[in-house]
């Protein structure tokens, strides 16, 4: 478990073995129900990719927000993800 997504680095992703991560984002890089990403969390996505680490945003929220969260970010993404079922 991380307190907040910056603990998660290119190194720690590489040591979990992992090649992609899939992120949130209300409470995870975005401020609940708002426009307003958490300090740090473009350059946190960036790092990720340059370390030619897959990302990508699964969410609940409405297609035309995570669509223009997805470009804030440069990541494709799925909307109305109906989180956590199945």
């Amino acid at each position: 478990m991380f307190r907040c997504i910056n603990d998660i680095t290119p190194r720690v992703v590489r040591e979990l073995g992992l090649e992609a991560i899939l992120f949130d984002l209300d409470n995870t890089t975005v401020k609940d129900a708002t426009l307003t990403t958490i300090p740090g969390a473009i350059s946190w996505i960036k790092s990720l990719k340059e370390a030619d680490i897959k990302v990508a945003m699964v969410t609940n929220t409405p297609h035309i927000r995570a669509y223009w969260f997805s470009r804030t970010f440069g990541v494709r993404f799925h909307a109305f993800a109906k989180k956590p079922l199945s």
